[in-house]
């Protein structure tokens, strides 16, 4: 059973995974500031990063200061930015970083639509793992079998493989949970 099944049993025909994949979007494409943590400390999304960490519940329960803020700063940015021990680029998690095979916008331009995203997300690469689970979270409105497509084509071939290694080098229990959900969703 996957993190997303396990959280809720969501109405008929309501994606159950797009607030998922919203989620490791947003923590895979900025830093933690108040917002997030905020969302991050919602009891339903606190139970789910628990599931997979729990080490995580006593961390988004403490008062975070600015040197907790600051601690996760450099974590994300030792993670995903510079040295990048787990740069977030779909491409380099099956063998090529210049591989365009995993660029949302190829993708949508052969599908004949265009997602909308935040700046902050519109902004990142088209190939940044981000952006790819942010449409993904974003997509509505359309048949099963597009979703499922996407996830086949844009998601499952570095999936694992980066999950593997955000779990091999997070230090903290937020980013070790992205890895967990990331290594659960099917």
């Amino acid at each position: 059973m996957s993190v997303a099944s396990k959280k809720c049993n969501p109405p008929a025909g309501e994606d159950s995974v797009a607030p998922v994949y919203a989620l490791l979007g947003e923590l895979l494409s900025r830093e933690i500031d108040e917002g997030l943590l905020a969302i991050l400390r919602l009891t339903e999304v606190k139970e789910i990063l628990a599931r997979v960490e729990p080490d995580v519940a006593p961390v988004l329960e403490e008062i975070w200061d600015e040197a907790r803020f600051e601690e996760h700063s450099v974590e994300f940015c030792r993670l995903f930015i510079y040295p990048g021990d787990c740069l977030p680029i779909a491409g380099k998690w099956t063998g090529n970083a210049e591989d365009e095979t995993f660029s949302v916008r190829r993708w949508f331009l052969e599908e004949g639509a265009s997602p909308d995203l935040a700046k902050h997300l519109a902004e990142l690469s088209d190939t940044h793992v981000a952006k790819i689970l942010a449409i993904r979270a974003g997509l509505t409105g359309v048949s099963e079998e597009v979703m499922g497509g996407y996830e086949n084509e844009m998601i499952h071939p570095w999936r694992s493989a980066f999950a593997k290694r955000l779990s091999e080098c997070a230090q903290l229990p937020v980013y070790r949970a992205v890895a967990g959900i990331l290594d659960a969703l099917e």
